[in-house]
């Protein structure tokens, strides 16, 4: 009985994601582009008002990979309908922000903006980090770290977000996300 009513909750938190925006507010945590770029087919996927083209999968898709790894690494669900996402051209994100940034967690930490011409440049990984990164500051309440071991990014809050060793050590990685112990990063690199 209890594992069908968490089986039913877990499956309601993972299909609730809002994608809808809102007026910067407040302070920002910024990923800036690595510039990496990947050649896809393009796929369409609704992006809120406008049908938009990406060359990958769409944003509900690494919502959904967030909430996943979330209870993987905390046992916990990540209650996270409150942030909303929104996808927006380079002109808006510069207009608010004053530069480009690839994502931006602002609105006391109620808002994500997506940079939709650096997303469609992105590989899936750096999608996924790019979504990770501005949930960690979001819904984690976590601040950039710059930190290395070895000469490697410790941190998938690292503000340049765009690198392979994310691809090779996921799980290493979104454990020091999710529960901020870089123990098991630090045996890999």
């Amino acid at each position: 009985m209890k594992l069908n009513l968490f089986i039913t909750i877990f499956s309601i938190l993972l299909l609730s994601s809002c994608i809808e925006g809102a007026s910067p507010r407040g302070q920002s945590n910024s990923v800036k582009d690595g510039g990496k770029s990947s050649a896809r087919v393009p796929v369409p996927f609704n992006t809120g008002k406008n049908n938009s083209y990406s060359n990958g999968y769409g944003l509900h898709h690494y919502v959904n990979e967030y909430k996943e790894a979330h209870l993987e690494h905390t046992g916990r669900a990540a209650l996270i309908s409150s942030i909303r996402i929104k996808m927006v051209s380079n002109a808006q994100m510069k207009s608010n922000f004053k530069e480009t940034y690839s994502g931006v967690c602002f609105g006391g930490l109620r808002d994500i903006w997506i940079n939709q011409e650096h997303w469609d440049k992105k590989d899936d990984f750096e999608r996924r980090s790019l979504i990770f990164h501005e949930y960690g500051h979001c819904h984690l309440r976590r601040d950039h770290n710059s930190a290395r071991y070895n000469g490697h990014k410790l941190s998938l809050l690292h503000p340049y977000v765009s690198w392979p060793m994310y691809e090779r050590y996921t799980w290493e990685y979104d454990e020091e996300l999710f529960t901020g112990n870089s123990l098991h990063l630090k045996q890999v690199l």
